[in-house]
């Protein structure tokens, strides 16, 4: 499935990163796979206890445990550089549309839970927990109300002039 997500208004396709796996190195660890996760060699790792590895480097057994603890995210790639989706939605807005967000919300196929509400913004998690999920509900928001901006977070990996990979989010 192609996924997209907008900027500035424009569409920006995410294709999926085959070739690598990220770890949720905390949710590994309370498993009772950190040693097997320690042992793999990390290409990058981000915020949250959060690292990207290559999957050849993991094992079929040990993917099968960290996605049966939970602990597994699909990088993806978009213009060069590699992204890891977060099971967070933030969504702003002038204040006189608070009431048509939260219905747009509500409105998405996507199962919710509003974390934060305000005059000018929502925050949203997927009751799924997933990256995946908050990028659907993110993208159904927007084309409800393309005059509100709708995100999700994203960690973003660039490469860096110097060969050093450096964390956006």
């Amino acid at each position: 499935m192609q996924r997209h997500f907008f900027a500035g208004g424009e569409r920006q396709s995410l294709e999926t990163a085959e070739d690598l796996l990220g770890i949720d190195t905390r949710t590994a660890a309370a498993a009772g796979l950190g040693d097997a996760v320690a042992e793999i060699p990390v290409g990058s790792k981000l915020p949250a206890g959060l690292v990207i590895v290559s999957r050849e480097d993991c094992s079929g057994q040990l993917l099968k445990q960290l996605n049966a603890a939970g602990a597994t995210l699909q990088p993806y790639r978009s213009q060069g550089a590699v992204v890891v989706l977060m099971p967070e939605v933030r969504v702003e807005f002038d204040p006189d549309q608070h009431a048509a967000a939260l219905k747009a919300a509500a409105g998405s196929s996507v199962p919710m839970s509003v974390v934060e509400s305000a005059p000018d913004r929502l925050s949203l998690r997927p009751e799924s927990g997933k990256g995946e999920d908050a990028l659907d509900l993110a993208n159904d928001i927007h084309e409800r109300l393309g005059s509100v901006t709708s995100s999700v977070r994203m960690l973003r990996v660039v490469p860096h002039p110097k060969g050093i990979a450096s964390v956006t989010r």
